[in-house]
């Protein structure tokens, strides 16, 4: 599964490269990255990346399928 995705002025290409239970693979622009993802509440996830944790909250924008996230 691919995506397109707007990051600051450029796009970038995302794939799901795989999914079990709360690790997913993805690759950015060709870089892969192995995230451990929990939903913490509706629209707020945990995302723990190597020894970092990052929290990310998403939210919908007046048009379907386009989030903002902070």
């Amino acid at each position: 599964m691919s995506f397109e995705v707007k990051l600051g002025d450029r796009n970038a290409e995302v794939r799901l490269l795989y999914k079990e239970n709360n690790r997913i693979g993805v690759s950015v622009d060709g870089h892969i990255y192995d995230l451990d993802i929990l939903m913490v509440e509706e629209g707020v996830y945990s995302v723990l990346y190597g020894q970092k944790s990052y929290n990310v909250e998403l939210i919908r924008n007046s048009s379907a399928k386009k989030y903002t996230v902070n």
